[in-house]
């Protein structure tokens, strides 16, 4: 352990600051002195031993490599941000493309920030709008389990139930399924 008065203790903060910066070089001059110069070239001199000075020299290394490795890593940060940004700019622009297409093809675009559906629910949300641009008309409960190959017909009517829970479809008698679009929620 090196003993140090508060000038010494003073020019080693001086000396770690300079050194968390980037921003100073040393080098072990004679008669047991470690010259240290900082940002502004003004030399700083500590008078330690051969051994001490070689531990200080090996630490400003040690942190000019970590600062080194952390410039690396925002860097490496910035640039997975900027890669992330694109990819969510690329997904925004083909789901704006998908829900044009959707519109072309006259399928309704589920309105944004619905819950989300399961696949058996996703599957009969596919059958009932495609029926519906088909045929102009909406599908029967019993048309809904026979293509969809459900054992009864409360299957079928537990899947609309809850894509008319989670705000997908709209039921209105026999043959009332209506699909909920951005445009029907607009209307509203």
């Amino acid at each position: 352990m090196i003993e140090l008065n508060e000038a010494e203790r003073q020019k080693i903060r001086k000396v770690v600051a300079a050194a968390s910066q980037g921003k100073w070089t040393a080098n072990y001059g004679k008669f047991g002195e470690l010259n240290v110069y900082d940002e502004n070239d003004d030399r700083i001199t500590i008078d330690i031993s051969e051994e001490d000075a070689a531990l200080i020299v090996g630490a400003r290394e040690w942190l000019t490599g970590l600062l080194d490795k952390v410039d690396s890593l925002i860097l490496e940060n910035n640039e997975m941000h900027g890669s992330i940004q694109r990819w969510h700019e690329r997904v925004m622009r083909v789901e704006k493309e998908n829900a044009s297409l959707k519109a072309e093809l006259g399928q309704p675009t589920p309105p944004a920030n619905l819950k989300p559906l399961s696949n058996k629910q996703s599957e009969a949300y596919r059958f009932i709008s495609d029926f519906i641009r088909r045929n102009q008309y909406s599908p029967t409960t019993r048309e809904i389990q026979d293509a969809m190959g459900y054992a009864s017909s409360s299957t079928a009517h537990h899947i609309t139930e809850m894509l008319e829970r989670k705000g997908y479809i709209k039921r209105m008698g026999k043959r009332g399924i209506v699909l909920v679009s951005e445009e029907t929620k607009k209307d509203e």
